[in-house]
């Protein structure tokens, strides 16, 4: 039996047929591929017909649309039909793999004669056109969960599902954080299975991650309040893992880890475009204070700073296209 089942949850069907070509293109058969479609959506099923007749691919598609409201939900439901391989890729339907990722994941199990939980790919964004707008990654041949979080967080190191292969004993024992949007809700989860055993980099092949108007994280996206909300409990969940207390000398550039949390907080505000009403200042003045401790009332006047700074930049941007509209 195949080790390996590659996993779209697919929705969108601007780029399908191009992931689907890349993965069977790959130099390497050995896998199974399965298709869950988020509800009867005609294009999606219009561009899968081609692929219809492929005894390697088993399409699914669902009754009811449900990864508009719990977007793990959708991910699981498309693990659920798979026939119980080792290894599980759950891959968006817009990406693209290079044609030896598959022959590279088993040279990498031949290789260590171990069994890893947790691999990955090096990766770089593409756009829509299928050009790269980023450098190829030089991930750490081997990470822990913790040391993951750090270069996500410290050093902005870019990460997505796209390019994480997981074991189904790991799937099976931790399964995957559902945060809304499933925002955060990979990163999360490959730091809970990172540091049950370590995070590997397989060397070869390479994940082409798209970024277009139609990725949910654009920052454009409808999903901003869901964004905030799964950023919250990001850090909420790794505050309660006592994650930046037991790596509170990583901070020390920064201060301290809390000074670190409190322009991290802020920077996120600003790269989501967060605009707050009262209700909203008030409640994530409480949050803000359970994780930076240093009082409810200093973080609610920084909120309003916040707001007011948001109002001045939205003014400004008026009046500019104003003078160019008079002009």
């Amino acid at each position: 039996m195949n080790k390996l089942a590659i996993v779209i949850p697919a929705y969108k069907s601007d780029f399908i047929s191009a992931t689907i070509d890349s993965i069977i293109n790959q130099t390497c058969s050995n896998f199974n591929l399965y298709i869950g479609i988020d509800g009867p959506i005609n294009e999606t099923i219009e561009a899968l017909k081609p692929y219809d007749q492929d005894k390697k691919i088993q399409i699914k598609i669902f009754e009811e649309n449900i990864g508009s409201k719990d977007l793990v939900a959708q991910w699981v439901r498309c693990i659920n039909i798979t026939e119980n391989e080792e290894y599980i890729w759950l891959f968006p339907d817009d990406d693209l793999m290079s044609s030896n990722c598959v022959e590279s994941f088993y040279m990498h199990l031949q290789e260590i004669k171990s069994k890893p939980c947790l691999l990955r790919f090096n990766n770089f964004n593409i756009d829509s056109q299928d050009k790269p707008i980023t450098e190829r990654s030089n991930l750490p041949l081997v990470e822990t969960g913790d040391s993951y979080i750090l270069a996500r967080y410290i050093n902005n190191r870019r990460s997505s599902l796209a390019e994480h292969i997981f074991s189904r004993e790991v799937y099976d024992k931790y399964g995957i954080i559902n945060f809304p949007a499933a925002w955060g809700s990979d990163t999360i989860s490959w730091f809970i299975y990172g540091n049950n055993k370590p995070i590997e980099t397989i060397a070869k092949g390479t994940v082409m991650t798209r970024q277009s108007d139609k990725n949910i994280s654009n920052s454009l996206s409808p999903f901003n309040d869901e964004k905030i909300e799964g950023f919250y409990l990001q850090l909420e969940y790794l505050m309660a893992e006592n994650f930046f207390e037991r790596n509170k000398q990583a901070f020390n550039s920064y201060g301290t880890h809390k000074h670190f949390l409190k322009m991290y907080i802020f920077n996120r505000y600003f790269i989501l475009g967060v605009k707050h009403n009262m209700l909203d200042i008030l409640k994530n003045s409480l949050r803000n204070n359970r994780l930076l401790s240093d009082g409810i009332f200093r973080n609610f006047l920084r909120l309003l700073f916040y707001n007011n700074l948001q109002f001045r930049i939205a003014i400004k941007k008026l009046k500019s296209t104003m003078l160019l509209y008079r002009n």
